[in-house]
């Protein structure tokens, strides 16, 4: 989906199949016969989302673009870091972009090998965040190798629940990358803001 966007106006947008279920069943629906919606439904919220970051990464070098559906052009600021899955912090920069209206924008072409700096591919990551001067637009996590080969650790993750008025907040942490973390309850039922995302190590 976020390829399609990135490649604007070669192709315009993406279509997928299918929406939800009429009887309970195991189907590639996005949302269940319930209602509850499977991790497809959060994915494609985020790969359609009005203003998005999209990353390529082929043949050793990670492109970025910013993707827009937005009528006029914004002002951003990108922040990217390399971090490795133990949270520590290897690199850090920022730069001042703008998308362009209803369109595509390549912002930055990264060479991985420059962003590794010898460091092992499997064990490395970059983190992507497109900010306004007022809160996190987008946000884009890339490997630099297929999950399979990826050497994972063993998540720790603390959960802590809040009460906020007549929402609950519930605050996640973990020393290491939790990826795809998923959030599931038969006690309660829950309409999360977000779920089945990786849980950055702090």
């Amino acid at each position: 989906i976020k390829h399609h966007r990135a490649s604007m106006p070669r192709t315009m947008g993406s279509m997928y199949w299918q929406l939800n279920d009429v009887w309970p069943g195991a189907s590639w629906s996005s949302i269940d016969y319930f209602g509850n919606w499977k991790a497809l439904h959060y994915q494609a919220r985020k790969a359609f989302a009005p203003t998005t970051l999209a990353a390529e990464n082929l043949e050793g070098k990670t492109t970025v673009f910013v993707v827009s559906d937005d009528g006029a052009s914004r002002d951003f600021q990108l922040r990217w870091r390399v971090m490795d899955f133990d949270g520590e912090v290897l690199s850090e920069k920022r730069l001042p972009v703008q998308s362009i209206a209803l369109g595509s924008k390549r912002i930055v072409e990264f060479d991985n090998s420059h962003l590794l700096d010898q460091r092992d591919p499997r064990k490395t990551f970059l983190v992507l965040e497109l900010s306004d001067a007022n809160m996190l637009i987008a946000s884009e996590v890339v490997y630099f190798e297929a999950t399979k080969n990826l050497k994972l650790p063993s998540a720790d993750v603390k959960m802590e629940w809040r009460l906020k008025g007549e929402y609950a907040e519930l605050q996640l942490s973990s020393a290491t990358l939790a990826r795809m973390l998923s959030i599931e309850t038969d006690a309660l039922k829950l309409r999360l803001s977000d779920n089945y995302f990786d849980l950055l190590p702090q």
